[in-house]
């Protein structure tokens, strides 16, 4: 093309190439701060849901060291000692 003399069209050519690198470049940063924010939200919901299971975890080792009751009498714990 340049050798054809067409030189204005190379520039606008590669005007309009510049543009759209910038363009995707720009789109695709975008993209990857919403991604990165949706995979925060979801470390932190998978922490809480961790956090819930282990407190799940204790209540029912609790409940299976103490007999599985529930009525009355149901594991009386020394305060702070552990021991029923």
């Amino acid at each position: 093309m340049a050798a054809a003399g067409n030189v204005s069209g190379l520039r606008l050519l590669l005007r309009n190439l510049v543009g759209a690198a910038e363009h995707a470049r720009e789109s695709l940063g975008a993209r990857a701060e919403v991604e990165a924010a949706r995979a925060q939200r979801e470390v932190a919901r998978a922490k809480e849901a961790r956090r819930e299971a282990e407190g799940l975890r204790r209540q029912l080792a609790e409940r299976d060291r103490c007999g599985g009751g529930g009525g009355v009498g149901y594991c009386l714990v020394e305060a702070g000692s552990g021991k029923a």
